[in-house]
């Protein structure tokens, strides 16, 4: 038998794994394209699953077997959002569980839409889902989880790790559904039965909000009947698409061991979209069926998909029976609450979260309430915040001076109270002002105002004193030897000030060198305009691209040579103006190699509102223009000038001092055979007079 999980994609892997989606419409599923990254990153995960599906396939060539009774599935669902306000309400959680429940019993109205070929094998897969009303700790639960984190509310699926860290419930014992408010792109995915023992952490299902539960989605008409989570949940049961392979398992005797591994599903050459009916894109023999369109697993649109098949109710009952039993079984449903037994209550744990533990001074900080309990009120503490105290349970709170700050959370219900105590938990800085020249000498660990995010607790940045580009320290991340794929380390700047800066550019020099050709690590620079609520990504690195020197590194850790490291240049005038202004940069780990930042450098010339004292008016006429324009400005007082050309880089092209000049109007032709000569694009004119600055961009037309 092939493995059929290794032929998932492990070719295709690199050009897919890293957003790449449909330019047409979202794609309907990512759940492929992650196990092969999986797969590619831990070989012994391949091999057991594809044990498992051996098993399976012996099973189902001997005798599919009567299923019997109905197998409840308790559920948590985790919305995580930008902010408090709720998007995805309670009614539309429970439309959802509707949903599936309707779909996997066959109880959906649309079964009468069901092929005449097909209502034979259309299955009741005797499979139930109960939203949890007894939470891990005994407490009781309505099953839904709202988690503020607006890092994660706009979900990447490379981001699997960064979200499923927020929170999960014990994945043996709950089905855990995570629905952040939009997946760009992607409409779900999810992880197949076989990954349980091997990443836990990561077991579940992803739902984009914006299509999840029933009469919602964009546009309506297509993804809006709750229809995504039916077919993700069918892989967390076990199921494969049912194009999976193209036409292989076409016969009798290859069925359950090729294709989707089911023989009641006709082989299907590619996935379907929209409505189509009456396809027959492969033969089968003895009996040759036209491709079974309406069925979960394929990726028509909702109003279209109405039936599991008898063999993959099988399936689905296969892996109930053996990875996932213990999710079922009479003793979890009654401490998950879904036999019906009630919580008699409990104390609150208290428990909280931040949008930042490094703050700037007069930013806001969103604290967010995680406590169990459930509490019934609250009583927060912020030394040296505003306000001081608060009972709203997600209070924002601002800080006015530099410092580190302590919090403190007492939640209460009647059955008791709890504090959570964090001394020295925020650290507020006043911005800097520019230029930021950052080289990491003569530092321990990270510099003053400079912080680390490492979620996964892994190998994140440090301190290396024995190379660097220039100097003798440089930051790296060991990434050879601890970090386990989609593992997130970022280093982020102190804040600084943007203000009065009119143009900025970050420069900064890194060294790094690839591991393999398929392990494929991920670096980005991402910016920051309210002293790290939220980000924006500036610069996204990856494989071969992220790569300072050719060839591979497979045996050892990585240690650059002098001539191995690269200066980046990043254009931050679109972040000019703001006065809290940060830079991340971002290590995503694809299990690669070592990787090395040195030399952060961010400066800027001054805004026309600082220019003022001396010039007015500044322009440039004509412009756009095939050749060089000239400079137009009004003078304050007499004095001299210097102006210069350069590339967007920082190059500089030619720079030239002025005569001593008047007052009033001036007019500075900058025409010369050099300027004339450039090809097209945009340069940077910068003029300065008595010490005052202003750069404006002049785009040269062929």
């Amino acid at each position: 038998m092939r493995n059929q999980h290794i032929i998932l994609g492990l070719a295709m892997a690199l050009s897919t794994i890293f957003g790449n989606v449909n330019a047409q419409a979202p794609q309907r599923c990512g759940t492929d394209q992650l196990l092969a990254k999986h797969q590619a990153q831990n070989p012994a995960l391949a091999v057991d699953m594809h044990r498992l599906d051996q098993a399976w396939s012996a099973q189902a060539a001997a005798s599919s077997g009567p299923r019997g009774g109905v197998r409840t599935i308790p559920v948590v669902v985790h919305i995580i959002q930008s902010n408090t306000v709720v998007k995805i309400n309670d009614d539309r959680v429970q439309s959802q569980i509707d949903v599936l429940n309707e779909d996997f019993r066959r109880l959906n109205a649309d079964t009468t839409n069901i092929p005449a070929i097909f209502q034979g094998v259309a299955a009741d897969c005797g499979i139930a889902f109960c939203l949890a009303t007894i939470d891990p700790n005994g407490c009781p639960t309505d099953g839904i989880n709202r988690i503020v984190s607006p890092a994660n509310a706009n979900h990447d699926s490379n981001d699997e790790s960064q979200l499923k860290a927020l929170i999960q419930w014990p994945p043996r014992k709950y089905l855990n559904i995570w629905v952040p408010e939009s997946m760009p792109g992607l409409l779900g995915y999810a992880t197949f039965p076989g990954q349980l023992n091997f990443s836990p952490s990561l077991d579940g299902v992803v739902i984009n909000g914006q299509n999840f539960g029933r009469g919602f989605g964009t546009p309506p008409s297509t993804y809006a009947l709750g229809r995504t989570a039916t077919h993700e949940i069918g892989h967390w049961l076990g199921l494969l698409h049912t194009f999976q392979g193209g036409c292989a398992g076409n016969s009798a005797s290859s069925c359950s061991t090729q294709g989707d591994l089911i023989c009641d599903t006709p082989p299907t050459m590619n996935e379907n979209f929209g409505c189509p009916s009456g396809l027959n894109t492969c033969t089968e023999t003895p009996t040759d069926q036209i491709d079974q369109t309406s069925n979960f697993m394929d990726y028509g649109d909702d109003p279209c998909l109405n039936m599991y098949s008898q063999g993959q109710a099988t399936r689905c009952y296969f892996y109930l029976d053996n990875v996932r039993s213990q999710i079922w079984s009479a003793a979890n449903l009654t401490l998950t609450g879904c036999d019906g037994t009630v919580s008699p209550g409990c104390a609150p744990a208290a428990n909280f979260t931040e949008s930042t533990t490094s703050a700037c001074t007069g930013a806001p900080v969103q604290f967010t309430d995680l406590s169990t309990g459930p509490a019934s009120s609250w009583q927060w503490t912020f030394s040296g915040g505003t306000p001081a105290s608060s009972t709203t349970q997600n209070p924002v709170v601002t800080y006015a001076a530099a410092g580190l700050y302590d919090v403190f959370l007492t939640v209460t219900n009647s059955f008791g109270t709890a504090t959570e105590t964090r001394f020295a938990h925020i650290t507020v800085t006043d911005p800097s002002a520019t230029p930021l020249a950052e080289s990491f000498e003569s530092i321990l660990f990270f510099p003053q105002g400079w912080s680390e995010n490492n979620e996964d607790g892994g190998e994140g940045w440090k301190v290396n004193t024995t190379v660097s580009s220039a100097g003798q320290n440089s930051m790296m991340v060991a990434n050879f030897i601890a970090n386990g794929t989609g593992s997130t380390d970022a280093l982020i700047s102190h804040p600084f000030d943007l203000s009065g800066m009119g143009i900025s550019t970050l420069t900064y020099d890194r060294a790094y060198k690839r591991r393999t050709a398929f392990l494929v690590d991920s670096f980005y620079v991402d910016v920051s305009t309210d002293c790290g609520s939220t980000w924006a990504r500036a610069r996204t690195l990856y494989g071969g691209g992220l790569a300072t020197i050719a060839g591979l590194a497979a045996a050892s850790p990585y240690v650059p040579l002098p001539a191995h490291w690269k200066k980046d240049t990043v254009d931050l005038t679109p972040f000019a103006g703001s006065n809290a202004v940060k830079v991340r940069f971002m290590l995503r780990s694809g299990g690669g190699q070592n990787i090395y930042l040195d030399q952060v450098n961010i400066d800027g010339l001054v805004s026309r509102e600082a220019s003022n004292q001396v010039f007015q008016g500044l322009g440039l006429a004509p412009n756009p223009s095939t050749q060089a324009p000239s400079l137009v400005y009004h003078r304050l007082r007499p004095g001299r000038a210097t102006y210069s050309i350069s590339t967007l880089q920082g190059q500089r092209i030619m720079e030239v001092y002025t005569s001593a000049q008047g007052t009033g109007q001036q007019q500075i032709p900058l025409s010369s055979v050099r300027l004339d000569a450039l090809p097209a694009g945009i340069y940077l004119v910068r003029f300065e007079a008595e010490g005052m600055q202003q750069s404006l961009k002049w785009v040269k037309t062929n």
